[in-house]
């Protein structure tokens, strides 16, 4: 099946489309979704075609949201497009619109499809086709109207406000950087001591984030996906349980390092991994064992022999040790800067690529 045409009745648009959308080998695109603009819409503009271009400068043929294409009084939910009235057309046909486009999609399943009616009653004589067959046997087939479109000409109208999106925005970010967290630790303490993940564990956490990446947990969040909870629910419940999974995972993949440690009742050690690709400079917090640390005098010693300045802040009954001065991570070189250095240099006889410590620090607590 080849799929030559872009179109989405409840919108996802961004400037770059055009250069995605040529690499997969699409001919053109639609930025019209008149009857479904609570998710977003476009900037109205131009006439029955136009090439969309994107910032990199890859174009495609698109038809737009026409520029004579408004809102419907007192709403943001639809354009004039809707439902292919006379007035609509008309005004595109004043505009040098010879070959007007208006209502374009709708959900299946609905009582009273098709919207614009069937057989000797369709409104306004309109014609039921594809998007490829209009673009290729109805409309102007071309045009020199460039449209160098940008993410200022995408419009977003989410009617219900943006506190459960910023919500969901959050937990679901949470949960899509821990999952890459995992990612990088485990193979790294896979390549540096044979450590394994639990690859259903792993599967199952990025199941339940890809559901809360799920369309409908954007645009319809407060709809009931089951008796007792809507979309905004289930992702609450979805990012929570890949993040208990990825968490065991952050926690049992840097265990496999222990064994290059060597505490004593007087001392301890605390790793930070710094698992993305630049440096980092940060105030890093640590909670500390109560049965251990409770009531005690430490100090903070790195590498250097160098003391660290800290404070203890307690909440409901545990510790944490907050560095009040950011060079804790000073320096803190990326994850990769390690490999780097060992492929430039000579590969051991087993083959195995042994991981450098560079992408962490440890940090000495030495009872007083």
């Amino acid at each position: 099946m080849e799929f030559t045409t872009y179109s989405v009745e409840e919108p996802c648009f961004t400037s770059a489309l055009p250069q995605i959308l040529q690499q997969f080998g699409f001919k053109y695109a639609v930025l019209k979704n008149p009857n479904t603009c609570w998710g977003g819409y476009t900037r109205p503009y131009g006439g029955e075609l136009v090439n969309w271009v994107s910032p990199d400068g890859t174009s495609i043929l698109t038809v737009p949201r026409y520029a004579c294409e408004g809102l419907e009084e007192n709403s943001t939910w639809q354009t004039t497009a809707w439902g292919n009235s006379e007035s609509y057309l008309q005004a595109c046909l004043k505009s040098g619109i010879e070959h007007p486009v208006g209502m374009c999609f709708q959900d299946a399943g609905r009582k009273n499809d098709p919207w614009l009616g069937s057989g000797n009653a369709v409104k306004s004589n309109s014609t039921y086709v594809t998007w490829k067959e209009y673009i290729e046997n109805f409309s102007i087939g071309k045009t020199n109207d460039d449209w160098h479109f940008t993410q200022e000409d995408i419009l977003v109208n989410l009617m219900w406000g943006s506190q459960i999106l910023q919500r969901i925005a959050q937990q679901v970010r949470t949960s899509e950087n821990k999952i890459v967290m995992v990612e990088k630790l485990a193979t790294l303490a896979h390549l540096e001591n044979n450590y394994n993940c639990a690859q259903p564990k792993l599967d199952d956490a990025c199941r339940t984030l890809m559901l809360a990446q799920h369309h409908d947990s954007w645009i319809v969040p407060y709809n009931r996906l089951h008796k007792d909870r809507s979309w905004a629910d289930e992702i609450k419940l979805w990012t929570d349980h890949t993040n208990t999974l990825s968490d065991g995972i952050i926690t049992e993949a840097p265990q496999s390092f222990d064994h290059k440690l060597s505490p004593s009742s007087e001392t301890g050690f605390i790793r930070i991994y710094n698992t993305q690709g630049t440096n980092r400079k940060e105030i890093a917090s640590v909670l500390l064992p109560a049965e251990r640390y409770a009531g005690k005098g430490f100090v903070l010693v790195n590498t250097s022999k160098e003391e660290i300045p800290y404070y203890i802040e307690k909440t409901g009954g545990q510790s944490r040790s907050l560095s009040r001065r950011k060079s804790l991570l000073s320096g803190m070189p990326p994850m990769l800067s390690g490999i780097n250095k060992r492929i430039k240099g000579t590969f051991p006889a087993s083959g195995l690529l042994p991981v450098m410590n560079a992408f962490w620090k440890t940090i000495c607590i030495k009872l007083l």
